[in-house]
């Protein structure tokens, strides 16, 4: 009978050889397809945080200061902890300043899971809001009202063309910046709150959040002045070093249309028209309540009541209601030269727009009373 021959020395390394390269690129293949669902779940909840913060700036009126200490005051810092996820405010929130314009993701402030403050790769995301000394820009605050166009004090965000050229600027300030690190973490903010180093490279550089070591321990002047946000690459020859952060910004227009869109905000110049429609009325209805003859007086301020009728003080980019009287004496007067104006109420209009206004002559008046007539005789 004839025995079977065994495997030779050569015939197992060949067969062992061979497991070892299906096993290597098994692993590479895992390897990417982990990659790409951590780069997936980093797209879809930059996503989840657009929408958070359009939801929050329809019911408040602003959008939240940044998570940049342990607890509600504003001792700046992460030494205690994890971030907590709640806007760190100096005063009271809406109308006090941030305790800095860039730090990490409020989650807790704007209703959301600690989970969807954390990307693909389990570090925090970023987050960057305008914070202008101007209240026309000021979209921390409520008292700034829903600035319309493109504010020049926005955040620049360059795209970098992987040619080795200059950066090229987006045309459009974002009013937020959201971003993550990437599969690197070069500069994220890890879950007990530590920071990673910054990147070697010059791109990643630029995206890069100084917390630094000394008080207060966030340095205002160091944040970002814009971002860089280009094609990804891990190609170590790329000009400009590999790149992975996933930058997410947000301009007026992103943040504002859905509002309008959903019919949950009108759009500013329609809310100021009618702001002027109210203020018209109003003065209107002051001034006849006032008249005691042919003449009335004229105030020469806007009187409290237009508040209540609905203008309030400030137009919807934070500017204040501005009131000026065009005829001597400040008078309502039967005798006047028809067509002149007696009264306008104005603001400087959407930045780079033009003026909102409204013009009341005395024939609006009479028309408003009914007739001069009614009043004859009463003149003091």
């Amino acid at each position: 009978m004839r025995r079977s021959r065994g495997f030779t020395l050569i015939e197992i390394a060949v067969v062992v050889a061979l497991i070892g390269i299906m096993l290597t690129a098994g692993l590479k293949i895992a390897g990417a397809l982990l990659e790409n669902a951590a780069y997936t779940a980093t797209l879809k909840k930059e996503q989840a945080i657009k929408e958070s913060l359009i939801g929050f700036l329809g019911k408040y009126k602003r959008l939240p200061c940044p998570d940049t200490a342990v607890g509600t005051g504003n001792t700046i810092g992460f030494s205690g902890g994890a971030p907590d996820g709640l806007e760190n405010v100096n005063g009271v929130a809406g109308t006090g300043d941030c305790a800095s314009n860039y730090g990490v993701l409020p989650y807790a402030t704007l209703g959301l899971p600690r989970d969807a403050a954390l990307d693909g790769w389990q570090n925090y995301f970023t987050y960057q809001v305008t914070t202008s000394a101007s209240p026309t820009f000021a979209w921390n605050k409520t008292a700034s009202g829903y600035p319309e166009g493109n504010p020049a004090t926005g955040i620049n965000i360059e795209n970098d063309p992987l040619t080795g050229g200059p950066l090229t600027t987006f045309p459009t300030p974002a009013i937020v910046v959201v971003v993550s690190y990437g599969a690197n973490g070069y500069g994220a903010f890890t879950v007990n709150g530590s920071q990673n180093s910054a990147s070697p490279n010059s791109d990643e550089q630029k995206n890069y959040i100084v917390a630094a070591s000394t008080t207060p321990a966030w340095s205002q002047t160091a944040g970002p002045t814009f971002y860089v946000s280009g094609q990804l690459t891990d190609n170590p020859t790329a000009p400009n070093g590999p790149f992975d952060d996933l930058v997410m910004s947000l301009a007026v227009s992103d943040l504002m249309n859905p509002l309008y869109q959903n019919n949950i905000l009108p759009p500013a110049t329609g809310a100021a028209n009618q702001d002027l429609l109210n203020m018209r009325n109003a003065m209107l209805a002051y001034v006849a309540g006032q008249m005691t003859g042919s003449r009335c007086p004229v105030p020469v301020a806007l009187p409290g009541m237009v508040t209540a009728a609905g203008g309030g003080t400030t137009d919807p980019w934070g500017q204040n209601w501005q009131y000026t009287v065009g005829t001597p004496g400040n008078k309502f007067d039967s005798g006047n030269t028809p067509g002149t104006t007696f009264l306008k109420i104005f603001s400087p209009g959407p930045p780079g727009g033009s003026q909102m206004q409204t013009l009341i002559y005395d024939s609006d008046f009479e028309a408003y009373v009914g007739g001069w007539g009614y009043y004859s005789g009463h003149c003091g």
